[in-house]
């Protein structure tokens, strides 16, 4: 990913990122875009329009469908690259670094600003069943049309959303800046809580999860796909990561959330440290019961 980016920004032109902002907009109402259209989004004439898309499709920026009726739509690729090129023109990105985890519903790779190392998130929500998508996350609403791309922007802007309400009260990563599907946010040092061995008192650490878990829900935020997955642990520090798929407190299925959460979290410190607490006691706590 990152050679590919160095060679496609630096042979991208002006006009070829107008073009891509073209498809893009296009694709706000349909799955494949008409050459005139991406005329008409981009305002470039439409023998210009096609030059471009021959350049960026030869970069896989852009795929092609159709012999007489040629339609566009823009690629993972011409997506990261149009959201990429916003946190450059905004001073987020210097340079960019290695890849630090691929995954079904993200990539994340390192970056540079000002000498800093950063994290980048690329939300890739699209790629599995839009079937699943539309089961178990309310991020389309009632939107009939949607496309991969859009899916995974909204996952990106909840995430931001959530990151930037709770950062400072909630032990959860900075968040710097978002941009269509890509989070640029603090990088953190250590490991997830799953692949650690809590040697000292893992009772200790137990604890300030649920304390975590507290905090958000004092805020109307419940995490909602919580596990020990989602636990980055260093040698002084805890934080909680992942968070697309968090509701507000008043969602109708917040309570259930919160419970997973609470269940998840402690059968796992029961089978590995033989922790033994009651979720719904623990449930009870954090929401003020009796």
């Amino acid at each position: 990913m990152v050679d590919r980016f160095i060679r496609e920004f630096g042979s991208l032109e002006k006009d070829d990122f107008r073009v891509l902002r073209g498809v893009e907009e296009g694709m706000k109402t349909r799955d494949w875009v008409p050459v005139r259209d991406v005329s008409v989004f981009s305002g470039l004439p439409v023998d210009e329009v096609e030059f471009r898309l021959g350049r960026v499709g030869g970069l896989g920026l852009v795929e092609r469908r159709g012999m007489d009726r040629v339609r566009f739509r823009l690629s993972y690729n011409g997506y990261d690259v149009l959201a990429l090129n916003v946190f450059v023109s905004r001073g987020v990105v210097d340079s960019l670094g290695g890849e630090l985890g691929v995954g079904k519903e993200a990539e994340v790779y390192s970056a540079l600003i000002d000498g800093e190392e950063v994290v980048l998130k690329f939300h890739r929500e699209g790629k599995v069943s839009f079937r699943d998508i539309r089961r178990s996350r309310d991020y389309l609403g009632d939107r009939e049309h949607y496309s991969k791309l859009y899916i995974a922007k909204l996952a990106a802007q909840r995430e931001y959303k959530y990151l930037d309400r709770l950062f400072g009260e909630v032990r959860v990563p900075e968040p710097i800046s978002w941009n269509r599907h890509l989070i640029a946010m603090e990088k953190l040092e250590g490991r997830e809580l799953s692949r650690v061995k809590l040697d000292n008192d893992p009772q200790f650490i137990l604890e300030i999860i649920y304390e975590e878990i507290e905090k958000a829900y004092d805020l109307g935020v419940v995490h909602g796909d919580l596990s020990e997955f989602n636990i980055h642990i260093a040698e002084d520090d805890l934080r909680i990561i992942d968070w697309p798929q968090a509701v507000q407190t008043t969602h109708p299925e917040a309570d259930n959330y919160l419970k997973r959460d609470i269940k998840n979290i402690t059968k796992y410190f029961e089978k590995k440290y033989q922790i033994k607490k009651d979720p719904e006691e623990i449930y009870k706590s954090i929401t003020n019961q009796k």
